[in-house]
């Protein structure tokens, strides 16, 4: 289905196999603030990840969920909530190096609503997730020829207009930036980490909604040759944002779960209009296609809570902030950690 605002951007990658070994589905719990990290998990003698959600013991989720800290967790079971107060995009990071970010640089105060974004930070925001990405679980590093690499194969599921990027700040303030969204960015939505590294990054989006990302890894281990795998990423950006099924993509039939119930319904309709009962889980509207089984795929074993069972988070109305006022910038760039 071809989506009007333009958010599916599948890449090539896509075809990668993702997420069909699921064998069971699991509520997803939102993750409010804590420390966790997204890591991978691989299994000797095979060639494929498993992502996983790190949660430290100061997690915290939404539904009171206790179960989630302190484990890991299959990052499908999880979605990382991006709250407010957002901040703006002006003086000094409204030159076209901070392009990638995907809104319009204005001046400082400005209520008009554009050049506004919201953010989880690669600094320890108490009223936010402290999010991380590792590959310490992948020790010890000698098992593996060179690095590891995270692609951003494509956004699944956003709002309209909605962009995203991942990025850091170097010891100058100049922007790295790793994944964008934009089109025309100078960004190759490639992000290199060593193996047995751990650091965090900025994540910017520029519309509230619901955002799934399937995101990739490879690397080359000694022994099992070409290791890679996607998995989903799902970020309920705003305070009021909720994850209902109104807002299931993959659950073609609208039972609340992506199996293969859903795959006869796209069969079935392949090539059909969209008409708001056709493929109703999808919600991006145009042609049932090719995107339509992607989405699916990606998707395969999510299990979406009932409608009202997801919390909105409490969050009063604050002002919008600066980009450089609330700890979201001005950071050096974070060395990764060994151990």
């Amino acid at each position: 289905m071809s989506p009007a605002n333009g958010l599916l951007k599948v890449a090539s990658r896509v075809a990668l196999a993702v997420c069909l070994a699921a064998s069971s589905a699991e509520a997803v719990s939102i993750y409010s603030n804590g420390h966790s990290d997204i890591a991978l998990l691989h299994e000797l003698g095979t060639n494929h990840f498993d992502f996983i959600f790190r949660f430290d013991t100061d997690s915290v989720f939404e539904d009171g969920n206790t179960t989630f800290a302190g484990n890991n967790i299959p990052v499908t079971e999880a979605a990382i909530r991006v709250p407010e107060p957002t901040v703006l995009r002006s003086a000094p990071f409204d030159t076209s190096e901070w392009d990638f970010l995907g809104v319009p640089a204005v001046p400082p105060g400005d209520t008009s609503g554009d050049g506004e974004l919201w953010f989880i930070s690669q600094g320890n925001d108490p009223a936010r997730p402290f999010m991380g990405i590792a590959t310490e679980t992948l020790n010890p590093s000698a098992q593996w020829n060179g690095d590891l690499t995270y692609t951003l194969e494509a956004v699944l599921e956003g709002p309209e207009g909605g962009e995203v990027a991942v990025w850091q700040q170097d010891s100058n303030g100049d922007p790295i930036p790793y994944f964008s969204t934009v089109e025309g960015a100078d960004v190759t939505n490639e992000l290199v980490d060593q193996i047995s590294g751990h650091d965090h990054y900025n994540w910017t989006f520029s519309e509230p909604g619901v955002y799934r990302l399937l995101i990739g890894a490879s690397a080359v281990h000694v022994q099992d040759g070409l290791v890679q795998s996607s998995d989903v990423l799902t970020f309920v950006v705003g305070g009021d944002t909720a994850l209902t099924p109104d807002n299931s993509p993959g659950d073609f039939n609208g039972d609340g779960v992506v199996d293969a119930a859903d795959f006869t319904v796209w069969r079935d309709n392949l090539g059909a209009t969209e008409d708001g009962l056709v493929l109703g889980g999808n919600g991006d509207g145009g042609q049932v296609d090719n995107s339509d089984y992607l989405l699916w795929r990606g998707l395969f074993g999510t299990q979406y809570p009932a409608a009202g069972s997801a919390s909105t988070s409490p969050t009063p109305e604050p002002s919008t902030a600066a980009l450089s006022g609330i700890g979201l910038l001005g950071l050096s760039r974070r060395g990764r950690r060994r151990h």
